[in-house]
């Protein structure tokens, strides 16, 4: 059996098998038992989209037995309908805060726009690009705000060395 309903409650559970999300749907004026909600997991890449109360929601019940069932992410609606940019080439997500990320396949172009901090870490950080563009406010490097400190005066002609110091490093 398969019946739409909306997410009545939610709860993060741990057993034998580990963490999992289980829900209580309201269909048809009645509400199931705690029912698993189906999680996209692989041993190559496991995703967790949290639950809000009210998601409209898909209960698979086999055999009309609730015990047995479980819960999938709804279709999209009217309350969520898909995304402007979705298309056959582009990945998008949006989130409650409006940050959203995006990543088109043909244009092979990444976007994220969020109202939020960004903290990028790692062991080591490259940037490689032919064109590098940065727009806004200071960039600072070990505490030092190098937007100000750091430029290249015309001294000659259009020369813009400022006085660099363009030697090797001391010791090679």
């Amino acid at each position: 059996m398969i019946q739409y309903g909306k997410i009545t409650e939610f709860r993060y559970t741990t057993d034998k098998a580990g963490k999992k999300l289980e829900v209580k749907v309201s269909v048809d004026e009645r509400v199931t038992n705690w029912l698993p909600v189906k999680t996209q997991a692989s041993s190559f890449l496991t995703i967790h989209t949290p639950v809000r109360i009210n998601d409209q929601v898909i209960v698979f019940n086999p055999f009309g037995n609730n015990e047995d069932g479980f819960v999938d992410r709804n279709l999209t609606y009217k309350d969520i309908p898909l995304p402007e940019k979705a298309d056959e080439n582009t990945l998008v997500f949006i989130f409650e805060d409006e940050t959203v990320f995006s990543h088109n396949t043909k244009t092979k172009k990444i976007d994220l726009k969020t109202p939020c901090d960004l903290t990028l870490e790692a062991n080591m950080l490259t940037i490689k690009a032919a064109h590098t563009k940065f727009v806004g406010g200071k960039i600072s490097h070990d505490g030092i705000d190098i937007s100000k400190t750091h430029n290249h005066p015309q001294n000659a002609g259009n020369h813009y060395g400022g006085g660099a110091n363009t030697s090797a490093p001391n010791g090679l």
